[in-house]
């Protein structure tokens, strides 16, 4: 009832009387600028927006690092000199890694690799068994050979194979380890070498071809327990340089990371 008393009084009253609603306010439609609010709310926000969006651009990308397995490693030419409780070693280790990169958006790029060969003394546990104490246990390892691989780049999704030798000069090993090197025991011998990897590498985005991430990613490997063949020649290889297939008694091996950080 007070609803329609008020209505019938709206009625009586001359329109330049009357209220104006918001609805039929012309002056509140022509003030009213959408436009004007975003600009407003641009202008306040993009001080943020920058550094944010340099930080995304040019901070370290959420991509997996790159995995390493040593698809075979063969002991050539081994010489021997049998000095009384140990002995030295001179051999040429032909080593073949498989990289491969696991990311869909990101090529890598291994600016710097270096391979360490190492020697485990007799009771010693499987690095694998308990990587909390990695610094602990390097401590302990006996290396035996290292050296400084070619950089390369891995595209997205992709892997490839990166051969190269350890020389190892007059190194000091265990008598019983000679042993079974001269008895071409491989499988004991896959329980005493192992290989680490230390990679410095860059992530690149398809878009930005020559754009690498300016802060470099640092991640170490442990590849233990190696498969070892010796030969005395290079039976291995096959006529076109490339390595034969490998058997079963010979798989590959997969590195543990242990270790990642950014320089």
């Amino acid at each position: 009832m007070c609803s329609n008393y008020y209505q019938r009084s709206l009625r009586r009253q001359p329109d330049h009387q009357r209220r104006p609603s918001r609805t039929n306010n012309p002056r509140k439609r022509q003030d009213f600028d959408p436009w004007g609010e975003w600009k407003v709310c641009i202008f306040f926000a993009l001080p943020w927006m920058i550094p944010l969006g340099i930080l995304i651009i040019l901070g370290p990308p959420d991509g997996f690092n790159p995995e390493f397995r040593v698809h075979s490693a063969a002991l050539q030419y081994p010489h021997i000199n049998a000095t009384g409780s140990s002995s030295e070693l001179t051999a040429t280790w032909d080593l073949t890694l498989l990289a491969k990169n696991p990311n869909h958006k990101w090529d890598i790029d291994c600016d710097s690799l270096q391979a360490l060969l190492f020697y485990r003394p007799s009771g010693y546990q499987h690095i694998r068994e308990r990587p909390q104490e990695h610094k602990e246990k390097e401590k302990e390892l006996v290396v035996l050979a290292a050296t400084s691989l070619v950089p390369f780049a891995l595209s997205k999704r992709n892997q490839r194979g990166i051969s190269f030798k350890l020389p190892m000069l007059s190194a000091y090993v265990a008598n019983d380890v000679v042993k079974e090197i001269s008895d071409g025991n491989t499988t004991t011998l896959s329980l005493r070498f192992g290989l680490k990897l230390s990679v410095w590498s860059r992530y690149r985005a398809q878009l930005m071809s020559d754009q690498k991430t300016p802060v470099p990613r640092f991640a170490s490997y442990f590849c233990d327990r190696i498969q070892v063949r010796v030969s005395s020649d290079n039976n291995h290889i096959n006529d076109t340089g490339n390595l034969k297939i490998i058997t079963k008694a010979h798989q590959s091996t997969a590195c543990d990371i242990s270790n990642v950080m950014f320089d």
